[in-house]
Formats: C-alpha cells, structure tokens, sequence
C-alpha cells in the first residue's frame, strides 16, 4: 500500500502522556460504541503520546486544517480510530480484541511519563521500572552469532514462529541489521545476541569470538564489561535484581545493579525527574545542556544568536512548543536546501530528519535521541544548523549546513566556536566528525582536526558515533577551561562514588591533550552519502 504523501506540520498538538490501555482498545474496535463517551479520546490520545506517537495539525485545501497522528516509525494516521487500530496491530493484536471490557469505566494508569521518552523499555515487554530506567536482563530469544548471508533465513523463520514477545519502537527493530554499527559497510558480520546490531569483527578490534551469547559494547556493563552479572568465581547472582542495569541519561552506558553494589555504591539515587547519571561529569553535562536549551546567545553583531534545540521539553508551555518545532522545521529545510536528501536502508526514512527529530530505535546506530540541533540565525532568519550529540568524553557534530547565500562570511565558523566554547565549560574533551577523502585535507591542514587512528576509534566502541559510508572519522582535542565550569547540583551518585573514583571504579579517561589548534567549522563532502557543499567561511 503506497503511504500518502507528508504534508508540512503548521502546528503541533502537545498531549500529556498518559497510560490508558483501555482507551485505545474502545477506540480502535469498530464494533465499540463507547468509544463516543466523555474524556475517552482524550484518554486514548494520552496512551499513544505515552508510546511515542506525535500529534500535529496539517493544512488542507481551502484553508481548513487536520489533525495528523504520526507513530514512533513515521506512518500517519488520519482518524484516531485507524491509530488505534494500527497501534494495537504492533502489539499483536491484529485488530482483534479479545479481551471483555464490561465496566463502564476505563481504567487508566496514573502513573505519567515524559513526552519523548517513547517508552521503549515497556514496548520491549521487558520488565522495567519505570521511573528509575532500570532495564531487565533476563534470557531473550537467542539470535547467535550468523553470517550476514545467513540471517535473511533465520530472520524468516523467526517470523514463522508466531513469536509477539518482542515490541519494538522502530518498524524493523524485531529484525537485525544489515550493515556494521561502526563502518556502515555490509559483509560478514557478527550479531549482537541482545540488540539488533552487526558488527564486523575487523571494526571492534577482534580476531575471533569465543563460544557462546556475545553481546555488543553497548550493551555491556560499563564496569564489567559483560552482559550479564555474575558474583566471584562466576557463580550467579543471589539477588535476581542485581542482573539488572541502570543507564546513565547522558552517555548512556549501562551499569549493573550488582557491580554498583559491589563497587560501594550502595544507596542509588535519582534527581525529582527520574534521570540517574553514572558519575557527576555526566550529571554536570546533562544540567548544563538543559540550562541553555532554547536560550539564545549573542555571538556577533547584528544580533546574531547561537541557540541549542530539542524536539520537545516537559516544561515547555504550547506557545514555545510550536515555537521550538517551527525553529526545527526551519533547520530541517536549510539541511534539505544543502543536502540532497537519503534513506536509511534500514528504516526507509529520511536520516536527516530522524536525526533533528530525535527518532527512537532499539538499534544503537539509528537511536537519535540525544541529538541536539543548533541554529545561528539573525532576526528569526537561519543562517547555519548543525547537528551534536554529547557523550560525557567525547562529542560528534556529523551536520552542518549553511545557507548558500551566507557562505564564506564565516558563519560556519562561528556557529563551531560557540560549541567548541560549551564543550570546554563541560569539561568534553574531543570532538569527532566524518570527513570526505576529498575534505581530509582541509580539516588537517587548516583547521586543527586529525584522522582518527584504528586504536583511538577502538577506545570510543561503547559510544555509537555516527559515521557515512566512504568518509573517514576524524577527532580533534580540545582545551580545558581554567575555570572551574560544574555545576552546583548535587550528584546523584551518592558519596560513594568519591571512593571509587580513587581507585578508578567509576572512572572514565577524562584527561586529555591540550591541543593549540583554533576552532574550525564543518562540511562534509560524501557523495556516496549525502551532496555535501563546502561553506568555508
């Protein structure tokens, strides 16, 4: 069935998510008349915001709008009945309800969830509490380690099986990937027996892998190193929890219950939204984000301002909503002035647009959720956006775009400075981007950045950088502040970790080079990938 084509959101309807599985059952039976009874939509519209789903308003012929829903994949649904529908169908139910709903009232949870965290623990079906991020490690479906030639037939026969225990926030997140996480390069490829990533062994440093479930770095505990927790000499856990993990909000590695306990941390705490972080660096990064999130900083005369975006914010009112996603709409389209546009071939979509957007997905290389957009604009004008994603050591900006009537004026230049400034004040000590072979020099020569060296991309596995087929991954070191920049929050890695950080427990490489080099702008040169247009300033 061909999908209609996307109209341009004029405005965006915020919902409060809120868990209501009933109402979606009511809505989406065609059969159902109580679909029509008071608060019901509203409580239906709540569930879906809750799983992820968008709401905006398109404009039509003859001036009249529709209200659009727009699932975590990207399909649109017209009516909230056929949303409904389609919901239920990925969770199995294939339209059919079979369970008997008698009461006249519908019981929702009333326990809330942000707007964009999409839920992809309770959508797994793993068990997961909610407000802590704890993520569940008990035995999956094993996928085992499979040629790339070979996963088309085990992939067939998986779908065979019946099996609906695995919900999935992308469309093809229940299938794994055809290309390596690290070099986006096919081939002989290992599979990852937790997630739906592949890897070549040749891009993770290894020469052969040992017997048995092998899980990628992204799933491994940040301080073991394994999958799953095991006490000494390798008996199992007394205690089920201590198998399960907690992920930081900000790098996003995962942390065994167990190991945290055993490393001294034995009180975990999490600040009044929920968010845990691995250590005060991550915890310092995420407020210092969010302090200057939406907040425009003068950077030139004219009033030119540098400002940090995000597709959504619990705190923001309507009015800032739209102005927020009209701001992105913007960005979006000075990428699609400079790039042509290009589909992943795994989801079908626009990558530009996932990226800018925050799409979700099980699998590392095309979960965008920690995407950040910058604009530097003049007078509601845009002049240049980029895209960055901060892990706690290390930064990648892989977009950058300049209007073409404002290059060579040093704009891009600019907009880098700024960024190169907010990282320092962080305490984010390199900078990474894919280069075109034509560009290399230019980045080396001119602008202070290096090729990546085989063993310095090995040290950053367990951060999922975002790299282009034919482009060469670049880094560049940047100088600390002399000026204390941490915030004055108190972290919620209770004072134990102090102690381990002595010992190195905790720790995190966190010393680097200090690098002379001045700041340098970004453009990528990848025809394989995207037309990149250089915009030297």
């Amino acid at each position: 069935m061909k999908m209609k084509r996307k109209r341009e959101p004029v405005s965006f309807l915020t919902v409060e998510p809120e868990c209501c599985h009933e109402a979606v059952q009511l809505w989406g039976n065609a059969n159902n008349t109580r679909r029509q009874q008071s608060n019901l939509t509203e409580k239906a519209r709540k569930h879906l915001s809750a799983m992820g789903w968008k709401f905006w308003y398109t404009l039509l012929k003859h001036g009249k709008t529709e209200l659009r829903y727009e699932s975590p994949t990207g399909k649109l649904y017209n009516s909230l009945r056929t949303a409904c529908k389609a919901y239920m169908q990925s969770q199995g139910g294939g339209g059919v309800f079979s369970e008997s709903i008698g009461s006249n009232s519908v019981g929702c949870s009333s326990s809330k969830v942000t707007a964009q965290s999409t839920s992809m623990e309770r959508l797994q079906k793993r068990k997961v509490d909610e407000s802590f991020k704890i993520e569940d490690q008990s035995p999956m479906p094993k996928r085992g380690k499979i040629l790339a030639d070979l996963k088309r037939l085990r992939d067939q026969k998986k779908a065979n099986s019946q099996q609906d225990d695995i919900s999935t926030v992308c469309q093809n997140d229940d299938q794994s990937d055809d290309i390596c996480t690290v070099c986006h390069y096919g081939g002989e490829l290992i599979l990852c027996d937790k997630c739906p990533s592949a890897f070549h062994i040749s891009c993770l440093g290894l020469k052969e892998l040992a017997d048995g479930d092998w899980l990628c770095p992204s799933c491994c505990c940040g301080m073991c190193g394994h999958g799953k927790f095991e006490e000494g000499s390798g008996e199992k856990p007394k205690d089920d929890m201590d198998n399960s993990m907690l992920i930081c909000n900000q790098c996003e590695h995962k942390y065994h219950i167990g190991c945290l306990k055993n490393a001294g941390v034995v009180k975990l705490k999490w600040d009044s939204k929920g968010n845990w972080f691995c250590s005060r660096n991550c915890e310092d990064i995420f407020f210092s984000l969010n302090e200057i999130l939406g907040k425009p900083i003068l950077v030139g005369p004219d009033n030119l301002t540098w400002t940090l975006l995000k597709p959504s914010s619990s705190h923001s009112d309507r009015e800032d909503l739209t102005e927020n996603y009209r701001k992105l709409n913007l960005a979006l389209s000075v990428m699609h002035e400079c790039f042509e546009p290009s589909r992943d071939p795994y989801t079908k979509r626009d990558i530009v647009e996932d990226i800018i957007f925050n799409r979700e997905s099980e699998l590392s290389r095309l979960n965008f959720k920690r995407f950040y957009t910058i604009v530097l604009e003049r007078d509601e004008e845009l002049i240049s956006v980029a895209t960055v994603r901060i892990y706690m050591e290390v930064a990648e900006v892989p977009l950058v775009a300049t209007r073409f009537h404002y290059r060579r004026l040093g704009m891009c230049g600019i907009l880098m400075k700024e960024l190169e400034k907010q990282l320092m004040k962080m305490g984010v000590g390199r900078l990474t981007l894919p280069s075109a072979p034509s560009a290399l020099d230019t980045w080396t020569t001119s602008f202070g950045f290096s090729k990546m060296k085989v063993d310095e991309r090995l040290q950053f596995l367990s951060y999922t950088l975002l790299d282009f087929q034919g482009t060469i991954m670049c880094h560049k070191l940047l100088r600390h502040s002399d000026t204390d920049g941490s915030t004055s929050a108190n972290s919620t890695v209770t004072q134990a970790e102090d102690k381990q950080l002595e010992n190195g427990a905790l720790d995190h490489d966190r010393k680097f080079l200090i690098d002379d080099v001045d700041s340098m702008f970004l453009d990528i040169n990848n025809p394989g990938f995207l037309s990149w247009h250089m915009g030297l300033g």
